[in-house]
């Protein structure tokens, strides 16, 4: 499987502990580097809420949002084999830039989230 930042595929994300989004759902790789059988991934969700950690998306015509505070790791054996969609580069570059903040990292864009 040869994934690209920005593919989103359908993963599963079960088995979960506490809080991390659970479920068959999609996924934004957002790594840009091969990492073997891993792939860094944000969850989506069509559950709005317009917090600061999350980034909306349309996909297919559904309104979801990027869950960027339940960024992970996950063997690529959890995601379906079929290209679910492609967000577009500058989406993809906010939730970057988000997670960059969220572990501490600093960008052009300013300061960690308060």
């Amino acid at each position: 499987m040869n994934l690209t930042a920005g593919d989103v595929y359908y993963a599963d994300l079960d088995p979960i502990k506490g809080t991390e989004q659970r479920g068959t759902r999609p996924v934004i790789v957002v790594s840009v580097a091969n990492l073997g059988p891993r792939a860094i991934v944000v969850p989506m969700t069509t559950t709005l809420r317009a917090w600061a950690t999350r980034i909306p998306v349309t996909l297919h015509g559904i309104r979801a949002e990027a869950l960027c505070e339940q960024v992970r790791s996950i063997d690529i054996v959890r995601l379906n084999e079929e290209l679910y969609g492609r967000i577009n580069p500058e989406t993809l570059v906010e939730i970057q830039e988000i997670i960059a903040r969220l572990i501490g990292v600093y960008t052009a864009s300013g300061p960690l989230l308060t």
